[in-house]
């Protein structure tokens, strides 16, 4: 089964795979917050952060969701066919 995390961050959301990663960065923001304020890292995967400020105003949300679902794959097999086949369908 597959887990993700939205993080919604003043309206910002990003999305963490690992619970380890969500651990973190709970520690991280209540660390922010406690002290007045602070950049929190966000890593979204091996090669990639953010830095977003926080500070006890800040409003933060997490999601939780699982799934039996693959997170990432191909297209599902049932989108039309033909829709963007023609560059006239991306023009009004």
């Amino acid at each position: 089964m597959a887990i993700h995390h939205d993080v919604v961050i003043d309206g910002t959301m990003y999305c963490l795979f690992e619970d380890a990663g969500v651990e973190r960065m709970k520690k991280d923001v209540l660390d922010a917050a406690r002290s007045g304020g602070g950049f929190v890292t966000v890593r979204r995967g091996a090669a990639s952060s953010v830095e977003v400020m926080v500070t006890a105003s800040t409003p933060i949300r997490i999601e939780h969701t699982s799934s039996d679902e693959p997170l990432v794959g191909a297209p599902p097999a049932a989108w039309p066919t033909g829709f963007g086949s023609d560059d006239a369908d991306w023009w009004f």
